[in-house]
């Protein structure tokens, strides 16, 4: 999902910023939940989450964006869509 908003940083300095958001600013966490699962179930799922969080990354390097990570703090966005 692309968004964008005006950001201020902390020094002061405001930019217009365009991301591809890939989690939105909450004051909650994103998880799965295996509490339900074995401690077996719960290794497994585990190392394919790592696996498929390492292919992420690994496709957004061969995309060219591996160096656009940024994190924009809460407090200084201002939608401005």
């Amino acid at each position: 999902m692309i968004e964008q908003f005006e950001y201020t940083k902390d020094s002061g300095d405001v930019s217009q910023r365009t991301v591809i958001l890939l989690n939105k600013p909450s004051d909650k966490i994103l998880a799965l939940d295996v509490t339900e699962f074995s401690t077996a179930e719960r290794e497994y799922y585990n190392e394919s989450v790592e696996d498929a969080q390492e292919i992420f990354k690994e496709t957004i390097k061969n995309l060219g964006l591996g160096s656009q990570y940024r994190y924009f703090k809460k407090a200084g966005i201002t939608t401005y869509e």
